[in-house]
């Protein structure tokens, strides 16, 4: 009679070199599925806040205007924000094509907790002087489709307004416009414009700053 001799299957353990390769494959792994994650997010987020415009104080702004009108741009800012301190805050504006000649205005302001618009100083382009309105002034008229920078700075009230750090408030950075055939300097209460200058302004003669 043969005898049959049963062999027990041993079971292969995996070597401590094979256990630390598995465990830096799973650890990478993982963080390809966080950082995949955390740029879907982040991609998200921004589609959001510009599909709906949103800009906050230090945002460039960019206003594109014609010859009549008023153009606006909503800047968001924490009431933490200190008075009588300077806030680099770049403003461009850009003028439509084939307009005909008109005068601008430019006006920064926020309004406070009961809804009055209050003036916010600015460092404006040597091409903008302030009146005594609260508005500056564009010295030269407009009609042709150039881009140039107008605003620097600006610089918070300290009075008029009471701003409360836990609160959110709105900038209002505004520039209007008339056409320069109409009565511009009644309307708007002075003549402003460089009367040694004749003629449009254009980037060689008054020096614009482009972008």
């Amino acid at each position: 009679m043969t005898e049959i001799k049963a062999f027990v299957k041993k079971e292969k353990r995996l070597s401590v070199k094979d256990r630390w390769y598995i465990f830096v494959i799973i650890m990478l792994f993982l963080l390809l599925l966080l950082s995949s994650y955390l740029v879907y997010s982040n991609a998200l987020y921004k589609t959001n806040i510009d599909d709906i415009g949103q800009k906050v104080l230090g945002d460039t702004v960019y206003l594109e205007i014609d010859s009549c009108g008023s153009f606006s741009q909503a800047l968001s800012f924490y009431g933490s924000v200190l008075p009588n301190i300077s806030i680099r805050q770049e403003g461009y504006f850009k003028v439509k094509d084939e307009q005909p000649s008109f005068v601008a205005r430019a006006k920064l302001f926020v309004y406070n907790n009961n809804e009055d618009a209050v003036s916010v100083d600015g460092t404006l382009t040597s091409e903008w002087i302030k009146g005594d309105d609260g508005y500056y002034y564009y010295q030269y008229t407009l009609n042709e489709n150039l881009t140039s920078k107008f605003l620097h700075a600006v610089i918070m009230p300290n009075d008029g307004i009471e701003l409360h750090s836990s609160e959110q408030y709105d900038l209002i950075v505004s520039i209007e416009t008339l056409p320069y055939e109409s009565d511009f300097v009644g309307i708007w209460g002075f003549s402003f414009l460089d009367e040694s200058i004749s003629g449009i302004a254009t980037y060689d003669d008054f020096k614009l700053d482009k972008i």
